[in-house]
């Protein structure tokens, strides 16, 4: 039986290679990665490959056409990484990516994270990109926004300003960690309800990945900043323990930090200066918390807004709202991260987007009602069109 149906796979992919009009000439899926596939199949091993267009476009979407290098990093599992591993270098916008095809607790396919770099002695541009392998061959094409090159600053012992650590240019290769307290959560309250924020090992909070382009000139022996910080996109972040923040009541609004691990790395890229590199600031996993500012909120005790959950006098409590799925936009600055590299000091700040998720938990981050003094017949908890990552309540009916 198993070898019927290796042979009928065989016959298969005999027939993708060379039935006319499938693969051409040309074609990037012709290529010794299509070879790998198809070993790895004859193997057993569940693979699959994706055909990647890279595309640069301007701020309006505009085609952008110049000498453009692209590189793709595997940012996939990046918490047990020591660093993102560089999968392409070169001149082609079509990447062939070779993809795991394996299905999580969810019954789901695990999505993939890449992070295209597009590079020229014009423009610069970077690009997270996930990958769902639904399909055993996908094409996908990704437009990446690219920017002028603008020589902005410099550091190094020209000009005095910031002393470099090192004379001449930096190492090809660096990587550096760094943990800070960061904005992850809202926890609002109203008067008679008391609650509190938990988080269960593998929850996903998002954080921007950021991307600049650096250079070293040899006639100031100085480090120039030849594109800044860009958001590259959000970056699902791991929450590494279960943890439960402490309560809070009676119209107290809090921010609630975690103490989120990032990770900086710095690449060699083919850019103005006889010497280049992009660096590339990520995210990698959070655990541990403490209590932020306070919020102000014109929400809460108002009329509610959004999806609505109404609760009963009388509702036992503890009680909890799941959060989650949020909406993929920026909520809030983070925190200012700071990297000792070779260098001197690079510090980045980093963006908490409204997006959340059970990510490779069964169990969803949720606010949990741990007391409530009732105040009217019916306690209402909305999200004011969040999507749930930002839960208000209110004691006045919709």
């Amino acid at each position: 039986m198993k070898g019927s149906f290796k042979l009928v796979l065989i016959v298969m992919l005999l027939a993708l290679f060379f039935l006319p009009g499938i693969i051409v000439a040309q074609d990037p899926l012709r290529s010794p990665e299509v070879y790998s596939l198809f070993l790895d199949w004859l193997s057993g091993k569940s693979m699959g490959l994706a055909t990647l267009k890279v595309v640069p476009v301007d701020e309006n979407g505009n085609i952008v056409v110049d000498n453009f290098v692209f590189y793709l990093h595997n940012f996939t599992s990046y918490t047990s990484k020591l660093r993102s591993e560089r999968i392409y270098e070169g001149s082609s916008q079509n990447i062939v990516v070779k993809l795991w095809r394996l299905l999580d607790r969810f019954n789901k396919w695990q999505e993939q994270e890449f992070t295209v770099v597009v590079v020229s002695k014009n423009y610069f541009g970077t690009k997270l990109i996930k990958i769902v392998p639904e399909k055993p061959l996908l094409s996908l094409e990704e437009k990446v926004v690219v920017s002028g090159i603008k020589k902005q600053e410099k550091f190094g012992f020209s000009n005095g300003k910031t002393k470099s650590l090192i004379q001449g240019p930096p190492s090809s290769y660096e990587v550096q960690t760094s943990t800070e307290l960061t904005n992850a959560v809202q926890l609002h309250t109203i008067q008679g309800v008391t609650a509190r924020v938990v988080f269960s090992s593998g929850n996903y909070l998002y954080f921007s990945q950021k991307s600049r382009l650096i250079g070293w000139d040899p006639a100031s022996d100085s480090i120039v900043v030849e594109s800044d910080w860009q958001i590259s996109g959000a970056k699902d972040t791991p929450c590494l323990n279960d943890l439960a923040t402490a309560s809070i009541s009676n119209g107290d609004k809090r921010w609630i930090k975690v103490c989120v691990n990032y990770k900086y790395e710095r690449w060699p890229a083919t850019g103005a200066l006889p010497y280049n590199y992009y660096e590339i600031e990520t995210p990698v996993s959070f655990g541990g918390w403490s209590f932020g500012d306070s919020i102000s909120c014109s929400y809460c005790g108002g009329k509610p807004s959004g999806q609505l959950f109404g609760y009963p006098q009388g509702t036992p409590t503890p009680f909890s709202i799941s959060l989650g799925p949020g909406i993929q936009q920026i909520e809030t600055t983070g925190a200012k991260v700071t990297f000792s590299v070779s260098y001197g000091y690079v510090a980045v700040t980093v963006e908490l987007w409204k997006e959340i998720s059970n990510g490779t938990n069964t169990t969803p981050p949720k606010i949990e009602v741990t007391n409530v003094n009732w105040q009217a017949n019916n306690l209402y908890a909305f999200d004011a069109g969040s999507d749930w990552k930002i839960l208000h309540f209110t004691w006045n009916p919709p």
